[in-house]
């Protein structure tokens, strides 16, 4: 029976079967072969196709001990980490797969997509990768670049796929620097070197990135255009609208919410979220669940607020600050609602004081908790506690900040993809 399943196994893997080579090759006990075939298949899977649940399946398969010491199957768990905002499990799974590169030898390694488009061809690059996408969730600017720039040089000419992702976290860098025109310049480089690559879900998420930056120094138009060109980026890809899509749906509602057109949000809102369900990395579902929150509070619908806000929560969970403002907009919901020891609690489990000292990475996570919350009044029927409501003269929610946050983008992104 073994020897039926190594045949299967090998005639899978020929006709590029993933799924089913890696079940034959479990089944027939051939479990180095199994962790080889999840490595080479992982960009296309996981990177191109989005399904994490398969990765996460294929690797649950395999004996703990075999996983541990192949230090690309510990950076594919670094990548699925990332993308659910999760630094602490990215952290140790880095901090894994360079122990378990330092003592073993390198094997050849045959990525289906090719080495130069692959993510865990380069291990100590991915390495630097991942460490310098933790920084950048936690808001360190200085990390985050020096990281991003550490994976450049480990890097050979023609690895370009690696080589773009540092290019992105050095643009990232930059925002969380405070330097929007610098980051911006960095993400219409690299969107047009993807789309001439042919990479559009790339592509499609850089747009989605600078778009958040455009919204944030207030290129309300110039955000719209982002999205709408990468929407059409997304439709010449294919009769299904890609996953990837999602997120620019989800920019195209944040800019109609703060222009006050409501229906035109929630048309794109709802669109958004349903493909960002389908997209690897859950950073714009919790955003575009914030925006719906918002729309449903301005609409009447306070309990459908709070449900949107609470999913958006858990979407989430990455620390609060300029990439992860979710908890702040919760506490301002809350505030709107007039519920002041639900905002008032929420500062204290975020570990804010009306004394803190601000700096721009972490103010969009704490404004609206900051000095004066405890005394905040209810908001009246029609109006916010963070300004009047969006059917009025302007909106509430999404991107209202204090002084030097107001150049942050209230519903930031940020992503290793």
């Amino acid at each position: 029976m073994a020897q039926l399943h190594r045949n299967a196994a090998a005639w899978c893997a020929e006709h590029e079967l993933a799924d089913d080579a890696v079940r034959h090759a479990v089944a027939a006990g051939e479990m180095s072969w199994a962790a080889r075939l999840i490595e080479q298949h992982f960009d296309a899977v996981f990177y191109l196709r989005g399904e994490a649940a398969t990765i996460q399946r294929w690797i649950s398969a395999l004996p703990g001990e075999l996983v541990r010491c192949r230090p690309r199957l510990l950076l594919a768990q670094a990548q699925m980490a990332a993308a659910s905002g999760q630094p602490d499990a990215v952290e140790r799974a880095a901090d894994a797969a360079e122990r378990a590169f330092a003592g073993t030898a390198d094997e050849p390694f045959d990525p289906t997509v090719g080495n130069a488009a692959s993510l865990l061809a380069n291990v100590p690059a991915h390495i630097a990768l991942d460490r310098s996408y933790v920084a950048q969730l936690r808001g360190d600017a200085e990390r985050t670049a020096a990281f991003a720039s550490r994976a450049l040089a480990e890097l050979g000419e023609d690895e370009w796929m690696v080589r773009s992702i540092a290019h992105g976290l050095l643009a990232m860098a930059e925002w969380l620097h405070g330097r929007l025109a610098d980051a911006e310049r960095a993400l219409v480089s690299g969107i047009a070197g993807w789309q001439a690559a042919g990479q559009a879900t790339v592509a499609i998420w850089g747009s989605y990135q600078l778009g958040q930056i455009q919204r944030a120094r207030r290129r309300l138009d110039a955000a719209a255009r982002t999205c709408q060109q990468a929407l059409e980026v997304a439709a010449g890809s294919g009769s299904t609208p890609l996953p990837a899509s999602g997120p620019v749906h989800v920019g195209l509602a944040e800019v109609a919410y703060q222009r006050n057109e409501l229906d035109l949000a929630l048309g794109h809102v709802t669109e958004g979220i349903a493909l960002c369900r389908q997209f690897v990395y859950t950073p714009p579902l919790a955003a575009g669940l914030v925006t719906l929150a918002w729309i449903r509070q301005a609409t009447g619908d306070p309990r459908g607020a709070l449900d949107a806000i609470g999913e958006a929560a858990r979407a989430s969970p990455g620390p609060a600050g300029l990439l992860n403002p979710v908890p702040a907009q919760r506490a301002r919901l809350l505030l709107a609602q007039g519920d002041l020891a639900g905002a008032a609690r929420w500062t204290q489990e975020n570990g804010l004081a009306a004394d803190d000292e601000q700096d721009y990475p972490r103010e969009p996570g704490a404004s609206g908790a900051g000095p004066g919350l405890a005394r905040r009044r209810p908001a009246r029927p029609g109006t916010s506690a963070a300004g009047p409501s969006a059917r009025g003269g302007g909106r509430a929610g999404p991107d209202r900040q204090s002084h030097r946050g107001r150049r942050a983008a209230g519903t930031g992104a940020g992503g290793q993809l």
